[in-house]
C-alpha cells in the first residue's frame, strides 16, 4: 500500500480497519426487523458484496476508495457468515452441527494461514531498484 497509494501504516490500518467496521455493519443490519429476506439469498448477496468490494480495494487509485472497498467486502462478509451459518442451522442434523461447523470454519483459517505463509516467503526476497 505504500508503494501504489503513499499510505503509511497509519493509512494501512485504516483500510483494514474498515472491514471490519463494514463486518459488524453487515451482520448488524440483518437484525433489523425489516431484514427478512431468505438465508440463500442473503448468502449469494454477501458474495457479491465481498467480491464487489475486493475488486473496488485492488482498483482503488486513493486510500479512501481502498477503505471504502474494504468497507463493502465487509459488509458483505458479515452478510456471507451470518447467512451460511443459518443455512448451516437449517440443513445439517442436530447432532451432526459440531462436526460442520468445525469443518466449514476451520478450511477458511488452514487457507489463509497457508496463503500467509506463501507470501511471507515472497516479501523476504529483494524489492527490484528502478530500472535505468
Amino acid at each position: 500500500m505504500r508503494d501504489t497509494l503513499d499510505g503509511g501504516p497509519l493509512a494501512f490500518g485504516l483500510v483494514v480497519g474498515a472491514h471490519g467496521v463494514g463486518m459488524l455493519a453487515g451482520s448488524l443490519g440483518l437484525s433489523w426487523k425489516g431484514a427478512a429476506t431468505a438465508a440463500g439469498s442473503l448468502f449469494v448477496i454477501g458474495w457479491i458484496l465481498s467480491g464487489l468490494g475486493t475488486i473496488l480495494t485492488g482498483v482503488a487509485p486513493l486510500v479512501v476508495v481502498a477503505a471504502l472497498g474494504q468497507a463493502v467486502a465487509g459488509i458483505g462478509n458479515g452478510i456471507e457468515n451470518v447467512a451460511r451459518d443459518t443455512l448451516i442451522q437449517r440443513a445439517v442434523p442436530r447432532e451432526m452441527l459440531g462436526r460442520v461447523f468445525g469443518l466449514v470454519t476451520t478450511a477458511p483459517f488452514v487457507g489463509s494461514t497457508l496463503a500467509y505463509a506463501a507470501g511471507g516467503s515472497s516479501s523476504t526476497r529483494p524489492h527490484p531498484g528502478p530500472s535505468s
